[in-house]
C-alpha cells in the first residue's frame, strides 16, 4: 500500500489513470508537454537548492582533529 491510499482510503488519480478511465480530453499533448516541463524545472531547482546547501555546509565545516585517549 502506498503512503497515498494509507491516507485517503483510496487509490491516487494520475493522468494516467485518467487516461486509463476515459477522460481523454486532460490526457493531450499539451498536458503531457506541460507535466515534462514542470520535471524538468524541479529537478533543476532540487539541483540549485542542493548546490546552495552543500556550498553553505562546506564553507562552515571544520576539520576535526583527534588524539590518542580523546573520549
Amino acid at each position: 500500500m502506498v503512503p497515498f491510499e494509507a491516507l485517503y482510503g483510496r487509490r491516487c488519480r494520475t493522468p494516467l489513470c485518467w487516461y486509463e478511465s476515459g477522460e481523454r480530453v486532460i490526457l493531450g499533448p499539451e498536458i503531457v508537454q506541460e507535466t515534462t516541463e514542470k520535471i524538468r524545472m524541479i529537478r533543476e531547482k532540487m539541483r540549485t537548492s542542493q548546490s546552495r546547501l552543500k556550498s553553505y555546509h562546506d564553507k562552515r565545516r571544520k576539520d576535526l582533529e583527534f588524539q590518542e585517549g580523546d573520549h
